[in-house]
């Protein structure tokens, strides 16, 4: 795209950090800024190094960091084939380093943590392939935007599920249709070592139910797989336990994963209240970023599809008091 293509409708959306040095009073008040408003926006930090993802997790102010929470990165793979559950410790300052991420680059993640008892999520994660990414999550922060539903092929616990009930769902999100007639098979691994597989095939909605899952030994590790497109791997979910407590959903998709506005715990607009393809979440506004000089505004292009857009010519206009205007522009990298 062209530098003239900036003046006419785009499906471009920007993504605002400021920090600048005649608005920080009026934005930030006398101390430093609320860290709840920036609770669960990534931000691309060019001095992480790519691919990885570092979550600050905080039981208030930047002077309460949560010391020794078990913080955990979903990760969904480019092509979708490949999700992973990590599980780090919050260390120095409350962070939590997330590394050798190198085989999930242009994919997905969800950073989450549980902080006295609240379930604290990010909004979608996109692993860039040029810089890291930096996230904080903050106890107290208000939900609005933040990522509601798990990636896909990762367990969740679901509430209308009883005990030993696993419902899955086969979606394909370019469409954002579930798809029906689907063989979906439940791998089975004892903790001797013994396997064994369950098939079931999805209703015309895309969902499929395994039940009787608290009656396996102790030990007993599962795995959901399905052929989603006709040629390829099969689509896998992480492997998990049975919650003898809870019932547990998983979702398998084709596509890219688009921020989620929604989730499956709502009914979200089915009928049947079954989990269902996530729709996109609002881009956030601008927010205060403390961790960058001051001054600075640092931006993130992207398309319809929130990838990264090269090449692109960005104009940042300063006011003062007076009225006077300074004009900065600059090209996306």
């Amino acid at each position: 795209m062209n530098r003239r293509s900036l003046g006419r409708p785009l499906w471009a959306l920007l993504f605002a950090c400021l920090v600048l040095g005649f608005a920080a009073p009026a934005l930030a008040g006398p101390g430093m800024p609320d860290p709840r408003q920036m609770s669960g926006m990534p931000r691309p930090d060019p001095q992480i190094p790519a691919g990885e993802v570092t979550v600050r997790v905080l039981l208030g102010g930047f002077d309460e960091p949560a010391l020794g929470a078990m913080v955990e990165l979903e990760l969904r793979s480019a092509d979708g084939r490949t999700v992973e559950l990590r599980t780090v410790e919050a260390g120095n300052q409350g962070r939590a380093h997330f590394r050798e991420l190198k085989a999930f680059e242009g994919g997905q993640a969800i950073a989450r943590v549980t902080l006295e008892g609240e379930l604290i999520r990010s909004q979608q994660i996109d692993l860039l392939g040029s810089a890291g990414t930096a996230v904080m999550l903050v106890k107290g922060a208000a939900k609005s935007g933040r990522q509601e539903i798990s990636l896909p092929g990762i367990v969740f616990g679901y509430e209308k599920n009883a005990p030993g009930e696993l419902m899955v769902g086969a979606f394909d999100l370019g469409t954002s249709k579930g798809l029906g007639k689907l063989p979906l098979h439940l791998d089975i691994t004892t903790a001797d070592g013994q396997t064994e597989t369950r098939t079931v095939e999805t209703g015309e909605r895309g969902d499929a139910r395994f039940d009787g899952l608290d009656q396996l030994p102790p030990g007993a590790t599962l795995q959901v797989r399905a052929q989603l497109d006709p040629e390829g791997e099969p689509y896998r979910s992480m492997t998990f336990p049975v919650n003898p407590t809870q019932g547990m959903a998983v979702v398998l998709a084709r596509g890219r994963m688009a921020a989620a506005g929604g989730s499956p715990h709502d009914g979200g607009g089915q009928a049947s209240g079954e989990p269902q393809a996530p729709r996109r979440a609002k881009i956030p506004p601008p927010r205060v970023a403390p961790e960058l000089p001051l001054g600075t505004v640092q931006l993130l292009v992207v398309d319809r599809e929130d990838q990264p857009l090269a090449n692109q010519s960005v104009t940042i206009v300063k006011k003062d008091f007076t009225g006077t205007e300074q004009r900065f522009v600059l090209e996306t990298d």
